[in-house]
């Protein structure tokens, strides 16, 4: 939820959020979705340490212009993220992607040391 839609999301109760999202699941999965094993709930604006967006977006020629730059090892920092993803930016899956790949990177390197 973003903007309106968010402070109206945040006032209503866990559980009516629960039901409207669990219903909508249910019109794309069938009524299994409406008996869900766990649900967890994440305000990412609410978060102190994500500053109210939950991703970034880049304008047209950021990627074409400074995409090598922006993934680039700085020493021993290595970068991951949704901002960075290749593919799924801006979404959880993204974020993952580059974590992995990240992750992988460092793997290399300590088994080359």
């Amino acid at each position: 939820m973003v903007g309106d839609r968010y402070v109206r999301w945040r006032s209503i109760s866990e559980s009516d959020r629960r039901a409207a999202i669990v219903s909508d699941l249910a019109i794309y999965f069938g009524n299994e979705a409406l008996s869900p094993s766990t649900y967890d709930e994440v305000d990412w604006p609410g978060e102190p340490w994500i500053g109210g967006g939950y991703a970034a977006f880049m304008p047209p020629g950021v990627w074409t212009s400074f995409g090598e730059a922006l993934t680039l090892p700085v020493g021993r920092i290595h970068w991951a993220g949704t901002e960075i993803a290749e593919r799924w930016a801006g979404f959880f899956d993204g974020a993952v992607r580059t974590g992995e790949a990240a992750a992988q990177a460092v793997q290399a390197l300590l088994s080359d040391a």
